[in-house]
């Protein structure tokens, strides 16, 4: 299922600051550790009909790759941030990536989207979801 209330893209601005910190360096210091951020991959989405309009083979390489780079499995992952912010065609293509996947996850997972409370904040949309 898609995020069905969804019926349009909603740009937004935001600012974000985020202070990463190598894990050796956080343990060692007494910092919360909040998150690991394990892998970074992307793409650009692939050859589409448009900006709202994603490839789906796109999109599963580059979860994929991501997993891959992660050395993680569909087991590790306890949330997925998704990069829905409420275009039909859009969500409808990620989340059937994400179905795809994480078919073989041993438990349901969670997927949400802070762009669908802020809007997609444009050049600061990666770090609104990561923050």
């Amino acid at each position: 299922r898609s995020f069905a209330a969804g019926d349009g893209f909603l740009p937004s601005e935001a600012a974000v600051c985020v202070l990463l910190k190598p894990l050796a360096e956080a343990r060692r210091d007494g910092d919360r550790v909040h998150g690991v951020i394990r892998a970074v991959a992307l793409n650009h989405g692939g050859s589409g009909a448009g900006y709202t309009s994603p490839n789906l083979g796109a999109q599963i390489a580059l979860l994929q790759e991501t997993l891959r780079r992660a050395d993680a499995g569909s087991a590790d992952i306890g949330w997925i941030e998704s990069a829905a912010n409420g275009a039909p065609l859009l969500d409808a293509v990620e989340f059937a990536a994400l179905s795809h996947v994480f078919a073989d996850a041993p438990r349901p997972l969670p997927v949400g989207s802070v762009k669908s409370w802020l809007g997609h904040a444009e050049a600061a949309s990666g770090l609104v979801q990561l923050a």
